[in-house]
């Protein structure tokens, strides 16, 4: 009999944003075949969709996305949607997301100005601030199309801002060729040795590699005991000892890492894995196009957790929106294609071509994309308030830190100083923790711990 999961949307919920379960309604079905139990959706139909009154003139709107698959999904969706209105046509120009929102602040950038594009929805507050993106037009329409927890990402108080395209996380990618499904290592202590044996059996070859110059991935080794580095304005996780502890964890896979891990990009480590020289890597369900692309023959499985028998350490989740810039000179044109993007038909065409969770309340019968669904059940959302600003601004600068040996405490101090003033002049050192390497430290007294990882702000 096939496995038939139902996932509420409060569900979902409680994974991104641990939210409270009660007052949802819609669904996500995660079945194994076609013989999966229907479930009512409110989710708009192209065939049901209302053509709106917008320009007869002849009109190209440009459209920023990552490259891969969601290039590819915008590209069929715009020629889906140019079939509606002959006269609008879509061009994609790929970019790299996590920079846009800078590249459009500054106006430095090569591309052509956009009229959309997609970001994250922790950079929110940044983008609303910075006044490049307009709010979303129709947003009764929007919000019923999409899951609870994907919309009320993108509300700053009584305002949204943009139309949400998906959910996401990121788990492990393993090579089949090179590693067993029962052989990947289920804690970070089993990980480290495979690392360090690895490359004894397979000379010039990774067992395992992250982007180490991120905090988005880095931040997996700072979340035993449900530590999450971001909860709310005033509150982070960096003072405390489970941060500690994870950004050491996070150092001793450096000697198992190409010498140049902290320049290296995202796709610089996604060659290595596609070209077999590595047999574990840590990616988002935006790699798995580019990975079946390869022919690789690969698999999914949750991160490691911190002991025998623990759960898997917490990833990030987030929602990825389309968001209309400011600037364009078709509004309501933008507005309608963004809309386009959050119907039924076009969120089951993301999911087939990127395997991205859907922000909307479609079936799903992709095992790849179970697999993503049960690393979200061990995740945690970041906030879309002004502070995310600091938190990436200086994340790369803690990573170097981290990279080049710093000491841990120190390079966490700055950072947490750096979040909450945008400086970190007088920073304070945290006393450090106590370990085999270092059994005369001080452990971290409870006051002085800054982060509360209740029950209220715990991953489930």
């Amino acid at each position: 009999m096939a496995r038939i999961r139902k996932i509420t949307s409060c569900i979902l919920a409680t994974f991104l944003c641990t939210l409270s379960l009660t007052a949802c309604t819609s669904h996500i079905i995660i079945t194994d075949d076609d013989s999966h139990t229907e479930e009512s959706s409110n989710t708009s139909s192209v065939t049901e969709y209302q053509k709106e009154d917008l320009t007869k003139e002849t009109i190209t709107l440009v459209v920023w996305e990552s490259a891969d698959g969601p290039s590819k999904w915008i590209k069929q969706a715009g020629e889906k949607f140019t079939e509606i209105y002959p006269n609008i046509k879509i061009e994609v120009q790929e970019t790299d997301i996590a920079n846009t929102f800078y590249m459009l602040r500054t106006g430095e950038y090569d591309l052509t100005q956009p009229d959309l594009f997609g970001a994250p929805h922790d950079r929110l507050a940044q983008m609303v601030e910075s006044d490049i993106i307009l709010p979303t037009k129709d947003y009764e329409t929007v919000t019923t199309n999409t899951l609870s927890t994907a919309y009320s990402s993108l509300f700053l108080g009584d305002t949204m801002y943009g139309y949400p395209t998906s959910c996401e996380t990121f788990a492990l990618f393993y090579n089949k060729k090179m590693i067993h499904d029962g052989d990947i290592p289920d804690t970070w202590e089993k990980m480290l040795s495979f690392s360090e044996n690895f490359p004894k059996l397979f000379p010039n070859k990774y067992g395992f590699l992250f982007q180490f110059n991120t905090i988005y991935y880095l931040s997996m080794f700072m979340t035993e005991d449900n530590n999450q580095l971001m909860q709310s304005e005033e509150i982070t996780g960096l003072m405390t000892n489970s941060a500690v502890k994870g950004a050491r964890l996070a150092q001793e896979f450096l000697p198992f890492f190409p010498e140049n891990a902290a320049k290296m990009t995202l796709a610089e480590y996604e060659d290595l894995f596609i070209n077999g020289e590595a047999a574990i890597m840590v990616n988002g369900p935006w790699f798995i196009s580019k990975a079946e692309e390869a022919g690789m023959d690969f698999g999914i499985a949750k991160l490691p957790a911190f002991s025998d028998g623990g759960s898997p350490a917490l990833s990030l989740s987030g929602v990825r929106g389309m968001f209309v810039y400011n600037k364009t000179k078709h509004p309501d044109e933008a507005a309608a294609f963004a809309k386009f993007l959050t119907t039924k038909e076009m969120q089951e065409l993301r999911l087939k071509i990127t395997g991205a969770l859907p922000a909307s309340n479609i079936s799903v019968d992709n095992k790849i994309t179970s697999a993503f669904i049960d690393q979200l059940a061990y995740s945690y959302s970041l906030p879309n308030n002004s502070l995310m600003q600091n938190f990436w601004g200086y994340s790369q600068q803690f990573c170097e830190e981290l990279y080049n040996g710093e000491d841990v405490n120190t390079a966490l101090a700055k950072y947490d100083q750096y979040i909450k003033t945008g400086s970190t002049d007088g920073f304070v050192a945290i006393p450090k923790t106590v370990n085999e390497t270092d059994p005369v430290g001080i452990e971290i007294p409870d006051e002085a711990i800054t982060s509360d990882s209740g029950e209220e702000n715990s991953a489930e």
